[in-house]
């Protein structure tokens, strides 16, 4: 840029002072053409913010929309899941009222209509309960382990499926060590009573378990609880001697939560009630030992 040049009055001729700028760099510029650049560049970045804006729009839609479907179809699921347990409750409530007398004055094994039962589902094996809880069904047993996880005692698909023993156990009893399973149902049914185990007190108030044969009722005594995984001995039901029995025993003994009443490891035959503890391992063994024939 070159520098301000003044012009003078000159006395003579009257003139006004010009101050004149040269700028080579202004002078060059194409002043017109840079205004319309970048009007044309603003127009550009305000349509490129709106395109954008609009697929932000469209993207949050799209993700509400996702979010509803998997809602209403979680919802779907447990509405559906409520009403199978709900369904398999009522199944066996009706099953109670129509083979399981509750008149005081029963107190053998009349209480429980095997012949009814047998008519319903030959597979049926006996009644089992736990006085003072909601344990109280009917148990089955096949070849395999198997058949009754989502078979409800009538044949119908029931999420609860149906209590049975292992295919491993003679169904009178006869065996060292009787393995019963059943569900641990979020609605409280089937083996959920079980879990309960796991408080001391509770145990101590609630020790005798029964079951209705035919031929009688088989009493038993609580006598351990142990919280472990499938893979553990709870199940074992072949021994090699009296000895390698007691020996079964006396391990279920020490690792039980706490110690409920003194039993002899020699004495008699075990019933195993086993449901699911938690994570698809996990197993609660509640562990009774045999006390008494009616």
């Amino acid at each position: 840029m070159v520098l301000p040049e003044t012009a003078r009055r000159d006395p003579r001729r009257g003139e006004i002072p010009v101050m004149r700028i040269s700028c080579p760099l202004l002078s060059d510029f194409p002043v017109a053409g840079a205004r319309r650049s970048i009007i044309l560049q603003y127009h550009i970045s305000k349509e490129s913010d709106q395109r954008m804006a609009r697929v932000k729009s469209r993207a949050i839609a799209a993700l509400g929309i996702i979010c509803l479907i998997l809602c209403l179809a979680s919802g779907g699921v447990f509405v559906c899941r409520r009403l199978g347990y709900r369904e398999s409750a009522k199944t066996y409530e009706k099953i109670r009222e129509e083979t399981v007398s509750t008149e005081s004055d029963v107190t053998d094994s009349s209480v429980v209509d095997t012949d009814q039962l047998l008519a319903m589902n030959p597979d049926y094996a006996f009644w089992i309960e736990i006085p003072g809880t909601d344990i109280s069904y009917p148990v089955v047993q096949t070849a395999n382990n198997s058949d009754y996880l989502r078979k409800s005692f009538i044949g119908e698909y029931k999420v609860g499926g149906c209590i049975f023993i292992d295919a491993a156990c003679p169904s009178d009893l006869s065996g060292r060590n009787t393995v019963i399973y059943g569900h641990r149902m979020y609605d409280g049914t089937m083996f959920s009573g079980l879990r309960d185990y796991l408080n001391s007190d509770y145990a101590a108030e609630h020790t005798e378990l029964r079951i209705y044969l035919r031929e009688g009722i088989r009493i038993y005594r609580l006598f351990s609880v142990r919280q472990t995984d499938q893979w553990d001995d709870y199940a074992r039901t072949l021994f090699d001697s009296d000895k390698d029995y007691v020996a079964w025993m006396e391990n279920q003994l020490s690792q039980s939560l706490y110690d409920p009443e003194p039993v002899s490891p020699d004495r008699a035959n075990v019933v195993t009630l086993v449901t699911c503890a938690g994570d698809g391992t996990e197993r609660l063994a509640v562990m009774w030992i045999q006390a008494d024939i009616q």
